[in-house]
């Protein structure tokens, strides 16, 4: 196994006899695209204190003495693993279940639902009030798509879950995936409530229990995920205000007093329900996420939407790491600036520099900021399995307007300077981005899709691709230490079979002494990331050494002839392609071996000189080249295709728009690709 301790240090993965999934993994949901978001085993503390109920009374004067004390006993609970949707359902995710199963919620058939009087500032049942017009009959869902679903009922909500093959969460996962397993008072920790953390009532809403001196920027609901500084430490949205969120429990009182610790699923001999999580009608002092809401199972209103969950069962192929994600949301001090305070917490994202935009994948962890200075910690590589840094670094703090301050980071290893840029934040897109003028250029955002595999070989076997060493004896040792290869699923089943060779020639950014890593700008993208393919794929590493500028015919010549003692290959189908300086290689191997091979595909390639292509006459020949690619520019991807052509040569020759260098990311995932190869044989 390749990994950085370091990485691991950072990283955070759950190793528990079952799970193998990292706290805040995420995975979509293939019924209504939804993104689910794992939340592992374990003990968290559910309910509130003595002491945090008093302070919510001191804070709410209309409170009386018995506000909160369903709340109480604090107790500890055990709950299996799960996941749980990352976002509210949206309307347009509720409009895909009605198309599918005609369903009509109780509101429709009922004839209405309680909507909000702006102007007598109170909540009236309306005739002709449903999901479909949140606000009354003459409302519609026009631009609300993304907005979420609700005058939903318990009925209703439970309905769609079981269509979507989820469920309602508990009320006991609900609340471990808004404070975790740190007693936190909000999803986002301790802090008072913000404009970027939660939809409530806020000056737009007007109403006296609100906040005049905040404005969240919407007056009812607002597009799921628009609050990322209000996520939890798993990364889940919208807990906190939105909408109001109807969960599996009936409603007891006094159940926590008598609840189960592990698993609990709340009493079952109520009418009512729970519902968790204020809404864009609730004050501030009702976001906390142990408060709990006694609702009625038939009640729809505008401000009463729904998530979905699902239980964990069995262990999952891999062992997932998000990186950082172990790192809980850090304290803000209180004085600290709400335009400094945005800066806080785990991003990631890309450089977007040329000649290869979005290859540099960035996360970035700030501990701590003041108005002069903060920390941080930087993981950053090509390669999400194997980084080029994982670091701490102190940044400079710049205040050049009280409205937009930036960030300096200076990144070195080994002593010496290797990036350096500006942060600032947007607030439009919600995104860390490096000003114009910066020569490094990042965008970071508040997702969690980098994820790394604890045991990345053992990852790769399990989808067929393993690495092979040469043997010591080896002739192709002196060019590198061995290839890597992917077995199609049947082939061992099927040992008469002869199967179509595809051979990967690799770029120069991957020459050394990692096999694995030529898993990643490769035809094995397709497999990790699509699905199988009909070849054998063998792909052999160059090393880095200085006399091995790029591949010989020699040591092409010699890995073809071992994949066709060791693996079953189909003679007349032995196809070669490659990138860059594999390209290269592509082009000189076709025209030293023409008579082997079925066709080629020369990826950002060229050609050194002016090759003679007749012999290449009869050879399929599929270029592919990036219109902006400034390494390899067009024109040289051009040239040997011209001379083939002149040739009378079988080639065509396709620039990809908006691309530059990187043609691979695309071609190597699109199910066209091998296609056209499998059209031709010798």
């Amino acid at each position: 196994m390749i990994l950085s301790l370091t990485l691991l240090k950072l990283s955070v993965a759950v190793n528990t006899s079952n799970v193998s999934y990292s706290a805040g993994a995420a995975r979509i949901s293939p019924v209504d695209g939804m993104t689910q978001v794992y939340v592992p085993a374990g003990a968290f503390t559910m309910g509130s204190s003595d002491k945090s109920i008093k302070r919510y009374l001191a804070q709410c004067k209309a409170c009386k003495g018995e506000w909160f004390v369903d709340q109480k006993p604090q107790h500890q609970v055990t709950l299996d693993a799960f996941w749980i949707d990352k976002t509210e359902v949206t309307n347009a995710m509720f409009e895909q279940f009605v198309a599918a199963t005609g369903y009509r919620t109780e509101g429709e058939i009922l004839g209405s639902g309680i909507v909000f009087n702006q102007a007598a500032k109170d909540w009236r049942l309306v005739q002709g009030a449903d999901w479909r017009h949140p606000q009354g009959p003459q409302s519609n869902l026009l631009g609300l798509d993304n907005h979420p679903v609700v005058h939903v009922t318990q009925s209703d909500a439970i309905a769609y879950c079981e269509w979507a093959g989820r469920r309602l969460p508990t009320e006991a996962e609900w609340e471990k995936a808004a404070r975790c397993t740190d007693r936190r008072e909000y999803p986002w920790g301790n802090e008072p409530v913000s404009q970027d953390r939660a939809n409530f009532a806020d000056r737009n809403l007007a109403i006296w229990s609100g906040n005049s001196a905040i404005d969240d920027g919407a007056v009812f609901t607002a597009p799921v995920g628009s609050y990322t500084g209000g996520a939890s430490p798993y990364g889940v949205l919208d807990l906190a205000g939105n909408v109001s969120e109807r969960v599996a429990d009936r409603y007891g009182e006094t159940y926590y007093a008598a609840s189960t610790d592990h698993n609990p699923s709340g009493p079952w001999s109520r009418e009512y329900v729970v519902t968790r999580g204020g809404s864009w009608s609730r004050a501030e002092r009702y976001l906390q996420s142990t408060y709990r809401v006694r609702y009625y199972r038939h009640n729809r209103a505008a401000a009463l939407g729904f998530r979905c969950a699902a239980t964990a069962l069995g262990a999952p192929e891999t062992e997932e790491h998000v990186i950082f994600a172990s790192w809980r949301s850090p304290v803000a001090p209180a004085d600290l600036a709400a335009q400094l305070r945005v800066f806080l917490g785990r991003w990631e994202g890309f450089e977007m520099n040329p000649p290869v935009r979005k290859d540099l994948k960035i996360a970035l962890f700030i501990e701590d900021i003041g108005v002069t200075e903060g920390k941080a910690l930087v993981w950053m590589g090509t390669n999400l399995q194997f980084p080029m840094v994982v670091d701490e670094v102190s940044f400079r703090v710049n205040m050049h307007t009280s409205n937009a301050p930036e960030i300096e980071i200076v990144i070195t290893k080994g002593g010496s300077l290797l990036r350096t840029t500006k942060l600032r934040f947007d607030t439009t897109t919600g995104e860390l981005i490096s000003p114009a003028d910066c020569p490094r250029q990042w965008v970071l955002t508040r997702d969690r899709s980098f994820v790394l595999h604890g045991d990345y070989e053992s990852y790769l076997a399990k989808k067929g691709i393993t690495a092979k060493t040469y043997e010591p004896s080896s002739t192709w040792r002196i060019y590198g230490r061995g290839y890597l290869v992917y077995l199609p699923p049947t082939q061992k089943i099927e040992k008469e079979r002869r199967w179509p060779l595809l051979l990967f020639l690799h770029g120069a950014g991957d020459r050394g002494d990692n096999i694995l890593a030529l898993a990643k700008a490769s035809p094995f993208a397709m497999i990790r990331e699509k699905g199988p393919l009909p070849f054998v794929i063998v792909a052999p590493l160059l090393s880095r050494a200085d006399h091995l500028f790029t591949f010989s015919e020699s040591y092409i010549d010699g890995v073809l002839e071992l994949a066709r003692k060791e693996y079953p290959i189909d003679p007349m189908r032995i196809y070669v392609t490659g990138l860059s300086l594999g390209g290269e290689a592509t082009w000189r191997f076709a025209l030293y071996r023409p008579n082997i091979l079925a066709a080629i595909a020369p990826l950002a390639a060229f050609t050194l000189g002016n090759p003679n292509m007749i012999s290449l006459r009869s050879l399929p020949v599929w270029a592919i080249h990036g219109a902006n690619d400034t390494i390899i520019p067009v024109a040289m991807g051009q040239k040997p295709v011209a001379a083939l052509r002149a040739a009378s040569g079988n080639v065509q020759f396709s620039v990809l728009p908006d691309h530059d260098h990187d043609v691979w990311t695309d071609t190597y995932t699109d199910p066209k690709f091998y296609e056209w190869l499998l059209q031709h044989s010798r």
